[in-house]
């Protein structure tokens, strides 16, 4: 598992691990310092790739087992959700007229 860190602060992105409602879909994810020696449950992430395109990875919360999604809809910011591999065209409650690119993402590699 690995750890999402904001570079310049050093927090840690994560979901509250100590109520229930707050590991499930459309949890809306923070960012908290880290405690510690180790982070907390609710801060590592899996990195899943992706079989097409190559190079692209799903950020799976390790506790939850659901997918960072992320939207450039400055209305709609980023939660935990069910993986996706497709896109949901009926706007419903439960799809929120997510699509799979928006669970997508890209990693570049930078020189630290």
């Amino acid at each position: 598992a690995y750890t999402v860190t904001n570079s310049a602060t050093g927090a840690l992105l994560g979901v509250d691990s100590t109520r229930t409602r707050d590991r499930a879909w459309g949890t809306v994810p923070t960012v908290t310092p880290r405690r510690g020696q180790s982070p907390a449950v609710g801060q590592p992430w899996f990195l899943i790739p992706d079989a097409s395109p190559d190079g692209t990875f799903h950020l799976v919360h390790r506790y939850s087992g659901l997918v960072l999604g992320l939207s450039a809809d400055p209305g709609r910011g980023a939660e935990t959700v069910p993986v996706r591999t497709w896109t949901d065209t009926t706007h419903s409650a439960v799809g929120r007229g997510r699509t799979a690119a928006e669970q997508t993402l890209t990693l570049t590699p930078t020189r630290g």
